[in-house]
């Protein structure tokens, strides 16, 4: 609750919001570009996001309830049951960049992907390559 408190602002017209903005500057030795800060050790580069944890439950019951094939139920439930995290990132040219968040769901997306047979990865691959190195504006 310690970094929460810094990062309040108010709106004028009487509500408090939590500022993306100032909640990614609460760490004076992180310099942003966007979520994801780089850290690079020898040969091994990560990137550390800043994150909230966020019960999205009507977010992730509308996409469960969609009508499918894929991925399997039980995939589907355990997508529900890891959430998402709210990550302070605005959109960029938006006036309200500085109270926008993104919300991720980096860790069900993860369980997706473990979910695939070895020939659908081999083409997951192969099309994050193309779009990597082919289709870049």
């Amino acid at each position: 609750m310690k970094f929460i408190a810094p990062a309040l602002c108010y709106d004028g017209l009487g509500n408090t919001l939590l500022s993306s903005d100032l909640f990614a500057e609460f760490d004076p030795e992180i310099k942003r570009s966007g979520p994801p800060t780089p850290f690079i050790f020898g040969p091994i580069r990560l990137d550390r996001v800043s994150a909230l944890r966020c019960h999205s439950t009507v977010l992730l019951k509308q996409w469960a309830e969609r009508p499918r094939h894929w991925p399997p139920p039980d995939v589907v439930k355990k997508v529900i049951y890891l959430g998402a995290c709210l990550t302070p990132a605005g959109f960029k040219d938006s006036p309200y960049k500085h109270v926008e968040w993104r919300i991720c769901f980096n860790s069900g997306e993860t369980e997706i992907v473990n979910s695939l047979t070895d020939t659908q990865l081999k083409v997951y691959v192969m099309l994050k390559m193309i779009v990597k190195d082919e289709l870049r504006p």
